[in-house]
């Protein structure tokens, strides 16, 4: 079984437990403002969501320090494909044709949106400091109709797929998806402008699968106090009783 790490906070951790639940932001939310932009657009990247984890067994003190509660949260240690895999059909999609997908039927079957179905769901993202691969040309052809709606074409598998090397150390994998809100005569309803709010949500709440929980296993920050720590074992006891709780092995000031 190979594994992913997830640093995120208590209270973000206590969602999690509770509603069996992994939330994916929209790339205009993530800390690397460069996320969003493509050659096309400052704000086309906005229609990816991602939850972003790491292969790094190893303790990171720079994502320890990440959060506003520095040093004091926890890492989450789960399988790499915590989610249930389905099989569907889109009529938009390669004819019809059925396939497999670990985004969930309460997603794809939203009638404000299409999914992009060939977006790699899990990656290994890419550090470089070219710009052609940092800033992706996906559309290769976008026309804007009079009523606001566009036409387009080309590919968007590179969305989400490159960081500058200054962000190596995240040594970061993400699952993403991608989508494109539609009006009710399914046109491509996309604005493109600065601080635009078109998109149906921002964030979206991902079901994890019942065999996610068997074996997680969650890690105390080096600086998390013991009131935080018992809340921790309380959460765990109501909520994911096989789950393993273990401390750091860092000590800092």
């Amino acid at each position: 079984m190979e594994y992913l790490y997830h640093y995120t906070s208590l209270s973000s951790l206590a969602l999690i437990l509770k509603n069996k639940t992994l939330r994916f932001n929209s790339l205009i939310n993530m800390d690397d403002a460069e996320e969003v932009k493509t050659k096309n657009s400052e704000y086309l990247g906005k229609y990816c969501f991602i939850s972003s984890w790491t292969d790094k067994e190893q303790e990171s003190i720079p994502f320890w320090g990440s959060y506003k509660n520095k040093m004091s949260g926890v890492r989450v240690k789960m399988q790499k494909y915590p989610f249930n895999k389905k099989k569907y059909t889109l009529s938009y999609y390669d004819n019809g044709k059925e396939f497999e997908s670990f985004v969930p039927e309460s997603l794809i079957q939203r009638k404000d949106i299409y999914l992009y179905p060939t977006l790699p769901f899990l990656r290994e993202v890419e550090y470089t400091n070219n710009d052609d691969l940092i800033y992706p040309e996906p559309i290769n052809y976008l026309y804007k109709n009079p009523d606001g709606t566009f036409n387009l074409q080309g590919n968007f598998e590179n969305i989400n797929k490159f960081k500058r090397d200054s962000w190596c150390f995240q040594s970061e994998w993400r699952y993403g998806f991608l989508i494109f809100p539609h009006d009710e005569k399914g046109c491509i309803k996309l604005q493109l402008e600065a601080n635009a709010k078109d998109l149906p949500f921002y964030f979206y709440d991902f079901k994890l699968s019942d065999a996610a929980f068997d074996d997680i296993e969650i890690l105390t920050g080096p600086k998390m106090n013991s009131g935080d720590k018992e809340l921790l074992k309380i959460l765990c006891e109501k909520y994911c009783p096989k789950a393993i709780i273990r401390e750091s092995q860092l000590k800092i000031n």
